[in-house]
């Protein structure tokens, strides 16, 4: 949930960022919020692999597919959709219409995605530690 109100938060920042008049300030900002859109983005991936690997333990493959597919189609056609917004409604249209389908999609999340994906289900007695090593290792992780 917290990639989704980061986002929010990205974008509103680049609906105000046009009243910037300094250069400089303008491309620190402009900087900053796409480091902040590259790291929502990446939570937002890691969160959805593991709710799917929980979620449907039989049919992983199936489910990272349908997901990965419809990656694949929103990097299709998101930029022509957001070129006919611009054209009709300028700079901010097409932000504001992804602000709302943002909200759109966190409302969607908060309701829809089971509560207990947020624990983990195995129980142990004690610590476990792992290295970056030894989980690269794991050919599912390394290509992740």
């Amino acid at each position: 949930m917290g990639s989704f109100f980061l986002k929010i938060l990205i974008y509103v920042g680049f609906i105000f960022l046009q009243s910037v008049n300094s250069k400089m300030m303008f491309i620190l900002l402009f900087a900053i919020l796409n480091i902040l859109q590259g790291l929502s983005s990446s939570s937002f991936r890691t969160a959805v692999y593991s709710a799917l690997t929980t979620m449907y333990p039989d049919n992983v493959n199936f489910a990272v597919s349908c997901f990965e597919t419809s990656s694949g189609i929103g990097f299709s056609f998101g930029p022509a959709i957001g070129s006919m917004l611009y054209t009709y409604g300028g700079y901010e249209f097409p932000l504001y219409n992804f602000l709302a389908l943002i909200c759109l999609m966190l409302f969607m999340a908060t309701t829809l995605i089971p509560a207990y994906l947020n624990y983990s289900p195995v129980e142990t007695g004690g610590e476990t530690h792992v290295s970056y090593f030894e989980l690269l290792k794991n050919k599912r992780i390394f290509f992740a």
